[in-house]
């Protein structure tokens, strides 16, 4: 709802500049350059697949990098249809292809997003740290929101998952099976959770972790060279612009929505800074940006599926530990 909303919105934007000169930008754009993007956004997933066998191996479970790299690929376009659902989907095609205990392998998947939180925490307080007045003429301009209504709707979470866990306790104080079975998928997450500190290589762990940022902000900033107006962005509104399409993504399933209207805000204030809201030009190349890498990781996680599909075809179910 809240993604259709912003494309509803984003359109109203272009609708009340000259909507020929926001089609102009789209069609005069460097695609090489975006291109060049989408080799590095690849890059960027093989040594995220490649970066896996350092938390499974801990657990004694060898896996060839195809089955990594498809199964990474299929959680991707799994979370566009199905929010957060990609990690499960992840683990479960690894299960499929080298019966690895999805727990354990759901376990490790939770060990890399922790990893890569605290990453995106230090590229954010990097960015912020390059131009702290930036951040929070930013700030207003992305996040000002009513605060009452952010403290109510957090009071309606919160009683929410309060009735929710009640409910829950109840339900599996009656059903001791079920208990347990989920007690044991807890003691498999929770193992494969752990195998970050049982790496016999932490090192190479922690270097293809930074590989994989680097490579993210490396296939954002390349996308600035298509335009000309946006070539001459400072790192600092690059490294802004890539935190800001992070929490847009976060924000709306796939970043629809948000993740052009975020970005295109951004660049504006830095190419456009006479501008109030979000230039066609800078709308024209967040669109571009997105819609690229969305259809991209859309193209890849079919292939994927397909692949899976083919060669591991439906036999007899595994069981799930």
């Amino acid at each position: 709802m809240v993604g259709a909303y912003l494309v509803w919105y984003m359109i109203e934007l272009i609708q009340k500049q000259d909507q020929a000169d926001f089609w102009e930008k789209i069609k005069e754009m460097n695609y090489w350059w975006i291109g060049f993007s989408l080799i590095i956004g690849l890059m960027s997933h093989l040594v995220r697949a490649h970066r896996w066998k350092y938390l499974l191996e801990p657990m004694g479970y060898q896996t060839s990098f195809a089955n990594r790299y498809h199964a990474t690929m299929v959680g991707y376009v799994v979370n566009m249809l199905l929010p957060r659902a990609g990690e499960a989907s992840r683990a479960g095609v690894l299960l499929k292809t080298n019966e690895v205990p999805f727990s354990k392998a759901f376990g490790t998947i939770i060990a890399e997003r922790a990893i890569d939180l605290i990453l995106l925490l230090i590229v954010g307080l990097l960015t912020v740290s390059l131009s702290l007045t930036d951040f929070y003429a930013l700030y207003d301009k992305l996040l000002v929101g009513n605060e009452k209504k952010s403290s109510g709707m957090l009071i309606y979470i919160l009683v929410g998952f309060v009735f929710v866990a009640l409910v829950a306790w109840v339900f599996l104080r009656k059903n001791v099976a079920l208990r347990d079975k989920i007690w044991n998928l807890i003691a498999g997450v929770k193992s494969g959770l752990f195998s970050i500190f049982k790496s016999k290589n932490p090192g190479a762990f922690v270097l293809h972790s930074v590989l994989i940022w680097v490579l993210y902000i490396v296939y954002f900033g390349i996308c600035f060279l298509a335009l000309e107006e946006t070539k001459t962005v400072p790192v600092q509104g690059i490294l802004m612009g890539f935190i800001a399409g992070t929490l847009g993504v976060m924000l709306t399933n796939g970043g629809v929505g948000v993740y052009p209207l975020f970005v295109g805000t951004v660049i504006t204030f830095y190419a456009f800074p006479d501008f109030t809201g979000a230039h066609n030009t800078a709308l024209a190349l967040a669109t571009v940006i997105w819609l690229t890498q969305t259809f991209f990781l859309i193209i890849l996680g079919l292939i994927s599926l397909v692949y899976i599909s083919r060669k591991f075809p439906v036999g007899d179910a595994k069981t799930v530990e």
